[in-house]
């Protein structure tokens, strides 16, 4: 397998929402609770890997989200703050600052237009890399749209570009996702898609699944 990339204010194991790579702009609301378990099967030259998390979040304020995340497998745990500091028109951003377990910090700046059944998402984000032989400055960009295509489905699709993390590389690790998030009932979301690299040294090929429950 190819060395794990950082994505900056997502953990290397998790995206924003499965299976959006990109971060949303979205808050649960005041008093609400929300756990995600998430995961992806990933094939690259041959060999296959799984990656898995929980995230328990829960609302502080109407537009204040505390989130926590927890690998089931290789990574850190994570607490991050995801503040929708404005909404003007169609247009919504978020401010999101993360702690990883071993000490990692960054930070994210998320922006969204929404039209009717359309979407836009723009996401860029930093951490500040402790890893030993690693780039200590890891940028992330990525954009997404969502396509509402009937009452509760959508479809997704999603492009990102990541700073890669071994020094003696000067590619970027570059990916794409297309899939389709679904919303059996209020309190439940669901997402799959298919993660592709585009080119060295992302993988090359991932399948992601994810479920939200809210309370």
């Amino acid at each position: 397998m190819k060395p794990a990339v950082l994505l900056l204010g997502v953990p290397a194991i998790a995206f924003a929402s499965h299976p959006l790579i990109t971060e949303d702009t979205g808050v649960l609301g005041k008093g609400v609770s929300q756990l995600e378990l998430h995961g992806e099967r990933i094939r690259d030259n041959g060999a296959r890997d799984t990656e898995s998390a929980l995230t328990l979040s829960h609302s502080i304020a109407d537009k204040a989200d505390f989130q926590v995340e927890v690998p089931l497998s290789d990574g850190d745990a994570l607490l991050s703050l995801k503040w929708r500091f404005l909404e003007r028109g169609g247009f919504s951003f978020v401010f999101k600052p993360d702690l990883y377990e071993k000490g990692n910090l960054g930070a994210s700046l998320v922006a969204a237009y929404e039209a009717g059944r359309v979407e836009l998402l723009a996401h860029a984000g930093y951490l500040r890399n402790h890893a030993s032989g690693e780039r200590s400055a890891l940028r992330h960009a990525s954009v997404a749209a969502r396509f509402g295509v009937a009452e509760k489905a959508k479809l997704v699709l999603d492009l990102s570009r990541d700073t890669n993390p071994d020094p003696a590389s000067r590619a970027s690790v570059r990916e794409r996702v297309l899939g389709v998030e679904l919303a059996p009932s209020e309190s439940v979301d669901l997402g799959l898609g298919i993660k592709e690299g585009l080119g060295e040294p992302a993988d090359d090929r991932a399948l992601l699944a994810g479920i939200k429950i809210r309370w």
